[in-house]
């Protein structure tokens, strides 16, 4: 019986072991300021434990009464010798262009998958920048629709790739 009870927690801690070798965590840091970000009370994070070396899922918290509206649109730029720039495509990409809004809980939440854009990313420092667009009002007047013109802002999010 006892040799049973060996083996039984044998073949289960080997099957621990079998499972934890492919889910090797990634080393990164997510950085809680960034240098970008054009849009006031907007914040853009992500969200813990979505980093990998294709793909994030961020957070954008946009506190505005009148809130900013954001597309699926990105670019993910790395940091070389100081100076932000941007990644090279892989090749061509078309994205479609459906505007988002927060939630009730001044949240929305994105997936962004750049593998095929960018292919894996490697050790750097990265920022994923997006675009945040309001319509505002043209100092010419206050209340004519026509003089609303829409205006962009670049937000950003940086971290690092440690491995």
């Amino acid at each position: 019986m006892k040799k049973r009870i060996i083996f039984c927690i044998s073949i289960i801690g080997i099957l621990f072991m079998i499972a934890g070798c492919g889910s090797k965590n990634l080393n990164v840091t997510i950085k809680d300021t960034a240098e970008l970000n054009e849009a006031s009370k907007v914040k853009m994070t992500i969200k813990k434990g979505t980093l990998t070396k294709t793909s994030a899922t961020i957070v954008i918290t946009d506190l505005n009464e009148n809130k900013y509206s954001y597309s699926d649109d990105f670019k993910i730029e790395e940091k070389i010798n100081g100076e932000w720039e941007e990644l090279e495509t892989m090749e061509d990409f078309n994205s479609t262009l459906p505007l988002y809004k927060v939630d009730n809980n001044n949240k929305l939440e994105l997936t962004i998958n750049w593998e095929d854009i960018y292919g894996q990313l490697k050790k750097g420092e990265y920022r994923i920048v997006k675009v945040a667009s309001k319509y505002v009002q043209n100092n010419d007047s206050y209340f004519e629709d026509k003089d609303l013109e829409n205006k962009n802002y670049y937000i950003s999010v940086e971290f690092i790739i440690n491995e």
